[in-house]
């Protein structure tokens, strides 16, 4: 499934911010629960979606990740599975700018951020604004 990002706002249908029972309503009972962190709120894990789905104290979506078999693009750039100097190349001709991360790069000014396995990326995270700021 193609789940184009709208830096900031969305990933697909997924508005960030809405409340968690109304995702879960628009996503279906197909999920499970988990907590990454001690003391973080549950994540609700849509495998079969190829996303996660990670929310705030108050139960408002703050952040997905994405991977297979999911496929994300920004501005008509497929993210997942592909080498990162090439999404690195186009990602830098739509203006964004990336800063390296001990997993990845984070391209603050879209949202997002990406996962590496070597030079591949396996791994995207879209979040709001101020996310990593907390």
């Amino acid at each position: 499934m193609t789940w184009d990002i709208t830096p900031y706002r969305s990933v697909g249908s997924l508005q960030l911010g809405r409340h968690r029972n109304e995702i879960r309503r628009q996503l279906g009972a197909d999920f499970t629960s988990f907590t990454k962190d001690i003391g973080e709120s549950e994540a609700d894990a849509y495998d079969h979606l190829g996303i996660h789905l990670y929310y705030d104290d108050d139960d408002r979506l703050e952040m997905v990740e994405l991977f297979q078999p999911a496929s994300p693009t920004l501005k008509d750039v497929s993210l997942l599975g592909r080498d990162y100097e090439q999404v690195a190349n186009a990602l830098a001709e739509h203006g964004y700018k990336a800063k390296p991360t001990d997993v990845g790069y984070s391209y603050e000014d879209a949202g997002v951020a990406l996962t590496l396995n070597g030079s591949e990326i396996e791994g995207v995270a879209v979040f709001r604004k101020g996310y990593y700021a907390d």
